[in-house]
């Protein structure tokens, strides 16, 4: 008899095996075993674990052989109940342990739920053995499952090689007492191990499940010589000037760290340097040197806050190992699985993979090197959700870029901190952060988790790259912040009157506010002022109002425009404050948080120009800091900045005492309640513990109020988009249907995202929805027909008459 573990209908609709159920686990067992790192540190003996992993994987579909699943899965007649696989493997795994519980109660849990996001072990409503009532009920069903397998156990024995199969064939005979002890184990007994522990084995289990069922080869790391970054600088001109040699100085000295004797012996380091000093190919270089010293091929993996970044990023670590060899994969939100890679060199032996498996090779991080997003990096880090674990194993042994960490939300530092540290320990994980300014990430989660909860402390871990980064930083006198918050601005007048007095056309300038809606009325604003005074700079506008199919197009036109020195114009939201490579001659910025501020003081003369040395960066005060941000933050950043010119070599000290003062009681509440959550396994489901955080309710990017998706179709890009992406939901035949999605994904995607924007619920309430029939899709519609109404360059969506409409139903509701 051949058992099989997966199939697919024929032309005729006929179900036809596809994979053998033997050759479906030991190609899931190789693939993990293949994957797992033994420089792991649980205390617990690599052999031991592996031993449980090759189990786990083992017996993970041994509940596929049941008749059950076989008729349910060449659709033949089936009892729904009977033909459920995943926890049959998880009792057998649980009687083969049952000497050590604690590694027979984490088989089980993870073969349990193999195919579910991962929930709280003690929430037996999520695990219904172990509630009074169901346990029979389950026993009964194991035992009908049990009855399909013993005319053919001497075959399945012969397939699985395990002769002592008859005899694991049982549920626990100790129900009630297992889960007393899993209580105890998880709430009496917290401890950040076993949340690292049960992440990474689930990891393993599933991503070699989906790799061998979607017939996908996992990718195998190679050699890459650490000189490649080196050799792609000597290409460039060497220009004799104080950058340059600074951009030289910093390098040199944070590659020298790689001759120190116990380099190796490091995991966290710190690499704080100035705007423009070339953080990206040194950070790569370092990591590449690193990457060559250690006695594995280790992953390396960069994440990155913002898009604009990332596929920056992503061109420069391509162009850097054109001739390497290596696959570099990006991603994120845009992240095109047929993208970029067709005409790549590098990536010629995935040209001719089908669909389902470049999806599978994106989404496990099948590649030398990954980029990626801030949000993809900690919602694998930190998630309880089965499909973002998949690459999770990936983390273990890696070495980690996270660039721009100062834009992490200040609630959420301790809890980053924490975690990095943990997997660092757990793990063997490397990072190197990296920022502008100094964020005080590990001494936040010293403070505020790591010595309170576990006694230890991640300040005295870290390797700092630049072992005194402060003298590079008053090298710079590029830039000055000029406080103006004698008073708080009333009305846009009153900035453009700031305006008159300290800009002058020959001057390129950047004005920096912290809404959408005040930067439209400073744009707006600004040009009729500019026209009234006979001045003819191009002005230009930017923020999340306009389509991220402008917004590049935008900053193109800028950087031309300040190279021909025709001294633009631009007014944007905090979209520029970092990894935009802009070059203004002076700024102006709303009050916000200081690392903001300097990020900021980063997009005026970035290229050090001798001649516009102490270029400033006006900061003026439109109350809006205290109502985005927060008191704490508007007190604490007026505190910080004074009345006095605040030159660029005083920035590093500046921002580090402004982090230093900020912490106030019930700042990180928010860290303490999820690192809480994490040692107790509270993945999922309603917290009534005030101690705590449900894992499930963690979020990179928190919202500021209720935003809808608006589709704009633009252009006929736009329509053919909008087309693909409705026919995802208007195909029935389920072979057209996968047909539709693979074109959308390879062809159709990207440009969808491109033309869609978050817009306040209240401004979109009269706009049509994209697919009527469908309204949980919750996306709105601007048709190019409405384009004049509702979409207008150079501001985009029209808040003005949004807010009209409003007004006009207020007052027919009170008439």
């Amino acid at each position: 008899m051949t058992f099989y573990s997966h199939a697919k209908e024929d032309d005729s609709g006929t179900r036809l095996g596809t994979k053998t159920l033997q050759n479906h686990t030991f190609g899931v067992q190789e693939k993990a075993m293949q994957q797992f790192f033994v420089g792991l540190n649980f205390g617990i003996g690599a052999d031991e674990l592996r031993d449980l992993l090759a189990d786990i994987c083992l017996l993970h579909d041994l509940g596929k052989y049941t008749s059950h699943f076989q008729q349910y899965l060449l659709g033949k007649p089936h009892n729904r109940t009977l033909k459920q696989h995943a926890r049959f493997g998880a009792f057998v795994i649980y009687q083969k342990h049952q000497a050590n519980r604690e590694l027979a109660y984490l088989g089980y849990y993870l073969i349990k739920n193999h195919h579910r996001n991962l929930h709280h072990p003690p929430d037996f409503g999520e695990d219904r053995y172990f509630c009074r009532n169901d346990a029979q009920d389950l026993i009964s069903v194991f035992e009908k499952q049990r009855e399909t397998l013993f005319s053919n156990l001497p075959i399945i024995i012969k397939e699985i090689k395990l002769d002592n199969l008859g005899s694991l064939l049982n549920t626990p005979s100790d129900s009630k007492f297992l889960a007393r002890w899993i209580q105890d184990w998880t709430l009496l007994k917290p401890d950040p191990s076993k949340y690292f522990l049960i992440n990474y084995l689930f990891s393993l289990l599933v991503e070699a499940d989906k790799l061998d069922a979607s017939d996908t080869t996992p990718h195998q790391q190679i050699h890459i010589h650490p000189n490649v970054v080196s050799q792609y600088i000597k290409q460039f001109p060497a220009i004799d000037n104080l950058q340059n040699r600074l951009r030289n100085q910093v390098r040199a000295e944070v590659m020298a760290q790689l001759e120190e004797k116990d380099i190796l012996e490091h995991r966290l380091f710190l690499l704080t340097a100035p705007t423009g000093i070339g953080k990206t190919l040194t950070a790569l270089d370092f990591a590449l040197g690193l990457r060559s010293k250690l006695p594995y091929k280790a992953q390396i993996i960069t994440g990155l806050p913002f898009i604009n970044i990332i596929e920056q990023t992503l061109q420069i670590y391509q162009e850097v190992l054109l001739d390497s060899g290596a696959i570099v994969l990006g991603h994120y939100q845009y992240a095109d699985i047929f993208g970029e890679d067709k005409e790549d060199v590098n990536n010629e032996n995935i040209q001719d993979i089908g669909y389902n498996q470049r999806r599978m090779l994106l989404d496990t991080w099948q590649a030398d090197i990954i980029v990626t997003s801030f949000v993809q990096l900690l919602q694998t880090i930190f998630t309880h959700k089965n499909k973002l674990l998949l690459k999770f194993n990936h983390l273990a042994g890696a070495i980690v870029i996270m660039d721009e960490v100062q834009s992490l939300r200040l609630e959420q530092v301790p809890l980053i901190g924490a975690l990095l540290y943990c997997m660092s320990k757990y793990l063997n994980t490397r990072f190197i952060l990296m920022t502008a300014t100094k964020p005080l990430i590990f001494e936040l989660a010293d403070q505020e988790i790591l010595t309170p909860n576990l006694n230890v402390s991640a300040t005295k871990e870290v390797k700092w790259l630049l072992e005194d980064p402060e003298p590079i930083f008053k090298a710079f006198s590029r830039t000055q912040i000029i406080p103006i918050l004698a008073s708080t601005l009333t009305n846009v007048d009153e900035f453009i009157q700031i305006l008159n007095d300290k800009w002058v056309p020959e001057q390129s300038c950047l004005i920096v506010v912290n809404t959408v809606n005040r930067s439209i009325d400073v744009f707006e604003s600004l040009i009729k002022w500019m026209d009234k005074n006979g001045h003819t700079n191009p002005c230009y506008y930017l923020s999340t109002n306009i389509i991220p199919a402008h917004r590049l197009g935008i900053i193109g036109q800028i950087k031309a425009d300040i190279k021909s020195k025709k001294a633009p114009i631009l007014v944007a939201t905090q979209v520029v404050e970092a990894g935009v490579d802009l070059d203004f001659d002076m700024g102006f910025r709303d009050l916000g948080p200081i690392d903001s501020i300097v990020q900021v003081a980063g997009r005026i003369n970035r290229e050090n120009s001798p001649l516009r040395l102490g270029s400033p960066l006006f900061i003026i005060d439109f109350d809006d800091c205290r109502k985005i941000y927060g008191s704490i933050t508007n007190a604490q950043a007026k505190n910080a900045l004074g009345k006095d010119p605040i030159p660029e070599s005083k920035y590093y000290q500046l921002v580090e005492q402004y982090f230093k003062n900020i912490s106030e009681k019930g700042a990180y509440d928010e860290s303490r309640l999820f690192f809480k959550g994490l040692m107790e396994l509270r993945y999922d489901g309603q917290v009534n513990d005030k101690d705590s955080k449900s894992i499930s309710a963690f979020k990179v990017i928190q919202e500021t109020g209720q935003t809808t998706s608006v589709f704009v179709e633009w252009d006929d890009t736009a329509i053919r988009a909008k087309n693909a992406f409705l026919k995802l939901f208007t195909t029935r035949d389920r072979k057209e249907r996968q047909q539709s999605k693979m074109d959308f994904d390879q062809n159709f995607k990207k440009d969808f995202h491109q033309h869609i924007i978050a817009i306040p619920t209240k401004y979109a309430a009269d706009l049509p929805l994209i697919f009527p029939s469908l309204p949980s899709l919750d996306t709105r519609y601007i048709s190019q027909d409405d384009l004049p109404k509702w979409y207008q360059n150079p501001i985009g969506f029209n808040r003005k008459r949004a807010k009209d409409n409003q007004k006009e139903e207020h007052r027919a509701i009170v008439l």
